[in-house]
């Protein structure tokens, strides 16, 4: 008889293991999710509208992606502009200038890859 009751005591370990892990699992669970999610200390939308609209003459195209927003459009000279802002403050992160090909070397802008400086 003694044979038959030999493995109570592990499956009762067993099960009280595995009853305090899911019950520490489920516990951390909501810290993890708030640590993902983005801040509530981020601009509206209509506010990070105006300051993309500040940097370029025309905006064409705004994207929102976790805490930067990307604002695409033309200057006032019409050339193509990318813009990545931070969502928090307004800050201007990246501003990305793309010159048409009849322009670069002309008009003060050297091409790319061109210093200015000639060698001795």
């Amino acid at each position: 008889m003694i044979a038959r009751y030999k493995h109570v005591p592990v499956a009762l370990v067993l099960a009280v293991a595995a009853g305090t892990f899911v019950q520490a699992a489920t516990a951390q669970a909501p810290q993890a999710r708030a640590a993902h999610a983005p801040s509530a200390a981020v601009l509206p939308f209509e506010q990070l509208e105006r300051l993309a609209a500040r940097e370029m003459a025309q905006v064409t195209e705004l994207e929102v992606r976790d805490l930067v927003l990307k604002a695409k459009g033309y200057d006032a000279r019409g050339m193509k502009v990318e813009l990545l802002m931070d969502r928090r403050d307004g800050q201007v992160l990246s501003r990305r200038v793309k010159y048409p090909k009849h322009m670069q070397g002309q008009g003060g802008w050297p091409a790319p890859g061109v210093s200015g400086v000639q060698p001795r």
